[in-house]
């Protein structure tokens, strides 16, 4: 497996650390640390001793990473170090494609609103760039929690690739839960809207065959899970569940062309993702994988 983990030293990028040392098993493994830094015309610097502004940040970007890498080289990691120049997001992106990733762990931090009108959120355009892997969406979770759960969205079957590629790179502390929705309780449609026999059995179906992938993917890996067929909103058991238990990631799946999937848990998977008060994952399928 192999980690991208954008940082740039302010405080909230530091949950992309943390969340990658208590969720996965990073031991072993490769990991890319990047920091992008703005494209700018060098400037003369001001004195023979002074760097620049722009060099000067180019060096403080080194640094940066090669103080991040430390634990992480302790810890039995591989530790590449990238500083790149330009857009962040397309940066990021980029690298991604380029070096086949197969995790890529960013973390939302501040933003004005400004910021937000001209050039829109970080993560939500990653979200948007539909390069092959999975991208984490990071935020703090409760390092004294007793127990903390990964969750998989399993929509069908043909899902299970989720469980197939980042199962094993779970940490084996964590507890899985995956959670299968029945459109058949009707919480998803519009009041009074019929369900045919034919839709139930469809519907019966499809949990049954998403059923049966995870039992076949988690006997094959030898890991224990619990499984859930959600008959409430999606939305209102997450909420319901996160009250007394502590989601360290949901995995969410995505269409292989980056399309919606319209997710029987009543939402595009790309706002769970932007939106559920947890990490988050949004795997996307590969050529591999199906």
């Amino acid at each position: 497996m192999h980690y991208l983990i954008p940082v740039d030293g302010k405080p909230h990028s530091q949950e992309s650390i943390a969340l990658a040392l208590r969720v996965f098993e990073l031991a072993g493994n490769e990991v890319t640390l990047v920091h992008v830094v703005a494209t700018q015309e060098p400037t003369n610097a001001t004195s023979a001793t002074e760097p620049a502004p722009y060099e000067s940040a180019l060096l403080q970007a080194e640094r940066l990473l090669e103080l991040i890498a430390q634990p992480l080289t302790l810890l039995g990691c591989t530790v590449h170090k990238k500083v790149l120049q330009g857009l962040t997001s397309d940066s990021i992106a980029a690298a991604a494609r380029s070096n086949s990733h197969s995790v890529t762990i960013v973390c939302p931090g501040p933003h004005s609103t400004q910021d937000l009108l001209l050039n829109g959120s970080v993560t939500a355009q990653l979200s948007q760039s539909h390069f092959p892997g999975t991208l984490v969406r990071a935020r703090e979770i409760n390092n004294a929690a007793a127990e903390l759960w990964a969750v998989f969205l399993l929509d069908n079957s043909a899902d299970a690739f989720m469980i197939r590629t980042l199962a094993p790179a779970l940490s084996k502390r964590l507890k899985i839960l995956v959670v299968i929705p029945d459109p058949t309780a009707m919480v998803f449609a519009a009041p009074g809207s019929p369900t045919s026999s034919e839709e139930k059995l469809l519907h019966s179906e499809r949990i049954k065959g998403a059923k049966e992938a995870a039992d076949s993917e988690f006997a094959r890996l030898g890991l224990p899970y619990e499984h859930l067929v959600l008959t409430t909103r999606f939305k209102d058991w997450l909420i319901s569940f996160l009250r007394s238990n502590d989601v360290a990631l949901l995995l969410i799946p995505q269409a292989k062309d980056g399309g919606q999937k319209h997710l029987d848990f009543g939402l595009p998977e790309e706002e769970i993702f932007m939106k559920a008060p947890c990490p988050t994952a949004l795997c996307r399928t590969t050529a591999s994988d199906t």
